[in-house]
This record gives C-alpha cells, sequence and structure tokens, in this order.
C-alpha cells in the first residue's frame, strides 16, 4: 500500500498491482472510498463508498479534482 497524498485525515493511497481504470483509495477513520481518476479534461468518479461520510466524500473527490495531475504520475509509476 502507497499513500500518494495526505489532506486532513484522508489518507489517499494507490495499490501496487492493482487494475484499471486509474483510481485510488481514500481512507478516513473507519471508511473507504474508491474513486477513478477520469479523463484529463474531466471530473473524478465515485466508484464506490464504504462507509465515509459525505463531508469526507466530498472532500476526497475535491481532493482527487485538485491533485489529479499528481495522482495521475504515481499511478503511471506504479502501473507503467
Amino acid at each position: 500500500m502507497r499513500t500518494v497524498l495526505r489532506i486532513g485525515s484522508l489518507r489517499f493511497v494507490i495499490w501496487p498491482n492493482d487494475h484499471d481504470p486509474a483510481h485510488v483509495h481514500v481512507f478516513s477513520a473507519e471508511a473507504e472510498a474508491k474513486i477513478e481518476l477520469g479523463e484529463p479534461n474531466g471530473h473524478p468518479r465515485l466508484i464506490d463508498n464504504r462507509r465515509m461520510k459525505r463531508s469526507d466524500l466530498s472532500k476526497a473527490l475535491k481532493g482527487v479534482s485538485e491533485h489529479r495531475l499528481l495522482l495521475m504520475e504515481k499511478w503511471s509509476k506504479f502501473h507503467g
């Protein structure tokens, strides 16, 4: 597990041997969401939400949108 970004209490993780499409797992206290990074000019897309509060989910989606370039670089580094 590779934590590639932290925003407040949220931890953004890219698994080294994960599958396409490019996505991150976002963890809060006892919750997880999986968010697709999307196209360069598009929007991130929620794939799965496991008990993450709406407020944290909103922050996670905003974080992916604001840091998409960094997250895409990290995805490419781990997955070729």
